[in-house]
């Protein structure tokens, strides 16, 4: 009892304590609540990540849960980027001396990990790994704690990308530094050479990937000044022009301009000129061979879509072992790939921190003695960071918008402590370790297959890089073999163009004449029209010269129809009279007759005027027309029979006065035979002649009336 009322040792037991606590009150354990000291005491230091691995396990506890209460008590001693039992001695030295160094400066400092007694402790020992050349003892320190100071942020960037010893920390160092910075700048010399003897357009004699001079530096310009806006070290005079000599000597003399290179060149110059002792152009230089080495390392995770693939894939299943709902949320909207495709692409330098954000986030990625896999690690962290808000959208573009806008809303120091402990439970409680956690999904017979399609897919890239080395001769003499053949063809070139130039000259000597030959058929086409016209109006001319003789020719039958007509009823009516005037009453019946014979010709007249003259021309067309006109045939028909002539007894019987006439009224005529007629029913009717009875007995000329039978 007495050891377990023992007050903590240091801050990390201290802090343990606090958290233990807390959880047994937060579940409902208070039998467990007189245990948290002697838990502390055993599992505090190097064993707090087995402890939250066995309480996650036992109670069930979310993923989400134990890496949160695992980073809030993680010991800063704990190389969590190491097994347990593989950390190199060196770096436990220098993690040990951090917390060792805080608690002799006093003990506030060993209890609140962010006062600035550690910060000190940590600047004493990264400046004594750092003049001693030991890589690891400065990685341990800042892979857990950062660098403190940004004056020691150039030398250890160097330490860890080239792996050598501090730039200052011998002459060698020194003068291998003014050499890299010569080389730069006769590099930078040549491309700016190539790119002003280049002819406008023409891609440049080196590098560029086909592309020309102004092309590339357009392309590149334009990246680099949308890269960090809003950032206060860009603005200041030379900056913006090193980063884009920077990104754009490398995309020269790569032949291949990468998309997030002027990120990853705005960062380095910034953390190039944090030293004061450094000008601008020698930033600039070592910015040059820092990118030059990164990129040779992660440009196939930028450029490569089967590499970003893998690696999309590979942080979604480790978000699905720590967050399995957000896991799901992110692949029912499509959105499984989005945070490795836009937060994590360039090592994060796209994401949307800052560059003070992004340098401290460098500090660890360069630390990692496996390099890059913690970038899984930090991705993981954010979404479980922001996974409060990601996990209230429902919608595409809501949850894409707070996914994007993490970086901008998060404190880095939570998000790397969040890494750390996602970190330590990846490599030490992993798969046959004594407490594996969190457990990992079952995966189905589709996922195994596909990752060993992976597997093969690996293997074989290995086996073709060996194979590479074998056919690099070969492949060199195909490329010089295909410049042969460009050099023939770019020979033979402008023949071709000349024999195009002449055959579109003959094209052209030929074109009027074809227009010649357009112009002929349509001169031909309007006459035939015209033609057919005059045809027409012809044929039309002849149908109203036929139609006036057809209307001539009626009309000459209608007078000579009527003359005849004339002339006959005058021949009767004369007749008639002298028959009716050898007879009593003849005046009367030659009178009638006169005035019918009288009306005859006066008829003929009226139909002769009514027809409309004939002119000189018809005339002449009719007559010439009557005598070419020969009659169509006409069916034969069966005569009649000539009537009989009639008998003198049906003769047309005399007219005999019926009754004397008196001074008022004429006589009455009646036919000789009317009495027979009467009496024998035979012959025509009788007529005979009374007075009008219009005239009331006197005057008029008399009616014929037909007597009774």
């Amino acid at each position: 009892e007495e050891e377990i009322a023992e007050p903590p040792r240091d801050a990390a037991e201290a802090r343990l304590r606090a958290a233990l606590a807390r959880f047994y009150q937060r579940r409902g354990i208070g039998e467990k609540l007189g245990n948290v000291e002697r838990i502390a005491r055993r599992y505090a230091g190097d064993g707090v990540v087995e402890l939250w691995a066995a309480l996650g396990s036992k109670y069930s506890l979310p993923a989400p849960a134990a890496v949160a209460w695992l980073a809030g008590t993680l010991d800063p001693r704990t190389a969590v980027q190491w097994p347990k039992r593989h950390v190199p001695a060196g770096a436990q030295r220098a993690l040990d001396g951090v917390v060792s160094s805080a608690t002799e400066e006093g003990s506030s400092g060993a209890i609140d990990a962010l006062c600035g007694y550690q910060v000190e402790a940590c600047l004493a020992e990264l400046r004594a790994a750092l003049e001693a050349g030991d890589m690891e003892a400065a990685g341990a320190v800042a892979f857990r704690h950062g660098c403190p100071e940004a004056s020691l942020r150039p030398r250890l960037w160097h330490m860890l990308l080239s792996g050598e010893g501090g730039l200052e920390s011998t002459g060698e160092g020194a003068e291998h530094r003014g050499h890299r910075r010569s080389a730069y700048r006769e590099l930078k010399a040549r491309m700016q050479a190539d790119s002003s003897n280049a002819a406008p357009g023409a891609a440049s004699s080196e590098g560029s990937g086909g592309k020309s001079p102004e092309a590339l530096r357009a392309e590149v310009e334009a990246d680099a000044r949308a890269a960090w806006r809003g950032e206060p070290f860009l603005v200041r005079p030379n900056v913006m022009d090193a980063v884009i000599s920077v990104a754009l000597t490398h995309a020269w003399r790569s032949s291949q301009f990468v998309r997030g290179s002027c990120e990853m060149a705005a960062l380095l110059v910034f953390v190039m000129a944090s030293d004061a002792s450094v000008d601008m152009a020698d930033a600039e230089a070592d910015a040059y061979w820092y990118l030059s080495q990164l990129m040779a390392e992660v440009q196939d995770s930028i450029t490569e879509d089967s590499v970003l693939s893998q690696h999309a894939h590979r942080q979604h299943e480790l978000l699905r072992a720590y967050d399995p709902p957000l896991a799901d949320l992110l692949a029912e909207h499509g959105l499984s790939a989005l945070p490795t495709m836009r937060l994590g692409i360039a090592l994060f330098t796209r994401a949307g921190f800052t560059l003070e954000d992004s340098a401290r986030i460098w500090d660890m990625l360069l630390a990692d003695p496996r390099r890059f896999e913690t970038c899984d690690y930090i991705m993981v962290a954010l979404l479980l960071h922001t996974r409060g808000d990601l996990m209230q959208h429902q919608n595409l573009g809501s949850l894409a918008e707070t996914m994007l806008a993490a970086p901008r809303n998060i404190n880095v120091g939570k998000l790397l402590r969040t890494a750390c402990a996602v970190c330590a439970f990846e490599r030490r409680c992993v798969e046959g370790s004594d407490k594996p956690f969190p457990p990992r999904p079952v995966q189905s017979n589709a996922e195994v297959l596909e990752e060993a399609v992976a597997v093969a897919q690996n293997k074989l890239s290995s086996f073709w890089g060996a194979m590479s080395k074998v056919g690099a001769e070969a492949w060199e003499v195909g490329r010089t073999a295909a410049k042969e053949k460009m050099a023939v063809v770019a020979a033979e070139a402008p023949a071709w163009r000349e024999a195009a130039k002449e055959k579109m000259a003959v094209v052209a000597a030929e074109a009027p004449g074809w227009s010649a030959q357009a112009r002929e058929a349509m001169a031909g086409a309007v006459a035939a029209t015209r033609a057919s016209a005059a045809v027409a109006a012809e044929t039309a001319a002849s149908a109203a010269t036929a139609a006036s003789s057809a209307l001539e020719t009626a009309a000459s039958n209608a007078a000579a129809a009527a003359a005849t007509a004339s002339a006959t009823g005058v021949e009767k009516a004369t007749a008639a009279s002298a028959a009716s005037s050898s007879a009593p009453g003849g005046e009367v019946a030659r009178a009638g007759a006169d005035a019918k014979s009288a009306s005859l010709p006066a008829t003929a007249s009226a139909v002769s005027a009514s027809a409309p003259p004939p002119s000189e021309g018809s005339a002449a067309a009719a007559a010439a027309k009557a005598a070419s006109f020969t009659p169509p045939a006409r069916p034969q028909q069966q005569q009649p029979s000539p009537s009989p002539s009639p008998s003198p007894s049906e003769a047309a019987p005399a007219l005999v006065e019926l009754a004397p006439s008196t001074a008022e009224s004429p006589p009455q005529l009646v036919a000789a035979d009317a009495a027979a007629a009467s009496a024998g029913g035979g012959g025509p009717p009788a007529l005979v002649a009374a007075p009008d009875p219009s005239t009331g007995g006197g005057g008029g000329p008399p009616q014929l009336v037909q007597l009774p039978s």
